[in-house]
Protein backbone atom coordinates (compact mmCIF):
# COMPACT_ATOMS: atom_id res chain seq x y z
CA UNK A 1 0.00 0.00 0.00
CA UNK A 2 2.97 2.49 0.81
CA UNK A 3 4.19 1.75 -2.82
CA UNK A 4 0.75 2.76 -4.32
CA UNK A 5 0.50 6.02 -2.08
CA UNK A 6 4.24 7.29 -2.89
CA UNK A 7 2.96 7.05 -6.83
CA UNK A 8 -0.27 8.92 -6.68
CA UNK A 9 -0.92 12.60 -6.35
CA UNK A 10 -1.91 12.98 -2.78
CA UNK A 11 -5.36 14.40 -4.18
CA UNK A 12 -5.66 10.62 -5.26
CA UNK A 13 -4.74 9.43 -1.47
CA UNK A 14 -7.09 9.19 1.05
CA UNK A 15 -7.12 8.11 4.79
CA UNK A 16 -9.33 10.60 6.37
CA UNK A 17 -12.82 7.55 6.58
CA UNK A 18 -15.51 10.64 5.92
CA UNK A 19 -14.10 11.45 2.34
CA UNK A 20 -13.39 8.14 1.72
CA UNK A 21 -16.94 7.48 2.60
CA UNK A 22 -18.17 10.12 -0.31
CA UNK A 23 -16.07 9.49 -2.39
CA UNK A 24 -16.88 5.61 -2.19
CA UNK A 25 -20.91 6.63 -2.36
CA UNK A 26 -20.15 8.55 -5.45
CA UNK A 27 -18.23 5.85 -7.14
CA UNK A 28 -14.63 7.10 -7.26
CA UNK A 29 -12.46 5.09 -5.00
CA UNK A 30 -10.88 2.42 -7.19
CA UNK A 31 -9.11 0.25 -4.58
CA UNK A 32 -9.96 0.50 -0.78
CA UNK A 33 -7.72 -1.02 1.81
CA UNK A 34 -8.86 -1.85 5.40
CA UNK A 35 -7.10 -2.53 8.55
CA UNK A 36 -8.54 -5.91 9.11
CA UNK A 37 -9.51 -5.26 12.81
CA UNK A 38 -10.17 -1.68 12.18
CA UNK A 39 -13.49 -0.59 12.61
CA UNK A 40 -15.32 3.09 12.98
CA UNK A 41 -18.65 3.22 14.15
CA UNK A 42 -20.83 6.32 13.19
CA UNK A 43 -23.92 6.64 10.95
CA UNK A 44 -23.32 8.04 7.37
CA UNK A 45 -26.09 9.61 4.77
CA UNK A 46 -24.58 7.90 1.39
CA UNK A 47 -27.40 9.40 -0.56
CA UNK A 48 -26.95 12.69 -0.48
CA UNK A 49 -23.63 11.22 -2.47
CA UNK A 50 -25.48 9.43 -4.90
CA UNK A 51 -24.81 5.93 -2.42
CA UNK A 52 -27.12 4.05 -0.69
CA UNK A 53 -29.00 5.39 2.82
CA UNK A 54 -27.81 3.74 6.01
CA UNK A 55 -30.51 4.64 8.66
CA UNK A 56 -28.22 3.39 11.98
CA UNK A 57 -25.13 3.89 13.68
CA UNK A 58 -23.06 1.15 11.90
CA UNK A 59 -19.24 0.42 10.97
CA UNK A 60 -18.58 2.60 8.17
CA UNK A 61 -15.71 1.01 7.22
CA UNK A 62 -18.23 -1.84 6.06
CA UNK A 63 -20.47 1.25 4.21
CA UNK A 64 -17.27 1.85 2.55
CA UNK A 65 -16.42 -1.67 1.61
CA UNK A 66 -20.07 -1.93 -0.10
CA UNK A 67 -20.40 1.34 -1.77
CA UNK A 68 -16.81 0.90 -3.34
CA UNK A 69 -17.74 -2.77 -4.34
CA UNK A 70 -21.29 -1.93 -5.94
CA UNK A 71 -19.01 1.01 -7.96
CA UNK A 72 -16.65 -1.43 -9.22
CA UNK A 73 -14.08 -0.87 -7.03
CA UNK A 74 -11.72 -3.35 -5.44
CA UNK A 75 -11.60 -4.19 -1.85
CA UNK A 76 -8.86 -5.48 0.62
CA UNK A 77 -8.54 -6.38 4.00
CA UNK A 78 -4.83 -5.56 4.84
CA UNK A 79 -2.80 -6.70 8.37
CA UNK A 80 -2.33 -3.15 10.88
CA UNK A 81 1.41 -3.54 10.13
CA UNK A 82 1.07 -2.93 6.95
CA UNK A 83 -1.52 -0.08 6.49
CA UNK A 84 0.12 3.46 6.23
CA UNK A 85 0.37 4.68 9.74
CA UNK A 86 -1.92 4.34 12.30
CA UNK A 87 -5.02 4.74 10.34
CA UNK A 88 -8.29 2.14 9.47
CA UNK A 89 -9.01 2.57 5.94
CA UNK A 90 -7.01 4.07 3.01
CA UNK A 91 -8.59 4.89 -0.79
CA UNK A 92 -7.23 5.27 -4.31
CA UNK A 93 -9.75 7.64 -6.28
CA UNK A 94 -9.91 7.63 -9.80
Amino acid sequence: MSESKERLAPGRFSTDVESILRAAAGGSVSHLYLDEKGQHMGAFDGKRFGGHANWREEDLLNVAAMETLLHGGAVYSLPSHLMTGPVAAAALRY
